[in-house]
């Protein structure tokens, strides 16, 4: 909501949390567009102050194009930002939420 106006946005939130250390991190985007996706990570690895070693998202259009058990299809510039950053990007399976933990 805008405080000046009173207008009403829809956002979304991105949340990124570290399993170990259980960091969360969470900002409000505009959408789930790949901009906003990679903007969300940037942001969260800037905020720990390092990237970890290996990212495990949900298998929104934003992060896979392709979900498959074995071969998984990135976006690219999904896959672009974990090989600038020097980390794996490994997809939750479909239906098993298990592999978010």
């Amino acid at each position: 909501m805008d405080r000046a106006t009173g207008a009403v946005t829809p956002a979304q939130v991105f949340v990124a949390v570290l399993g170990y250390s259980q960091a969360v991190y969470a900002e409000v985007q505009p959408d789930q567009a790949v901009a906003s996706w990679v903007a969300g990570h940037v942001h969260a690895f800037t905020a720990w102050g390092g990237v970890p070693a290996r990212l495990v998202p949900d298998n929104l259009k934003a992060a896979v194009t392709q979900p498959h058990r074995v071969e998984p299809v990135l976006q690219a510039t999904y896959q672009e930002c974990a090989e600038y950053y020097g980390t794996v990007v490994v997809p939750a399976r479909v239906r098993k939420p298990q592999d978010n933990a």
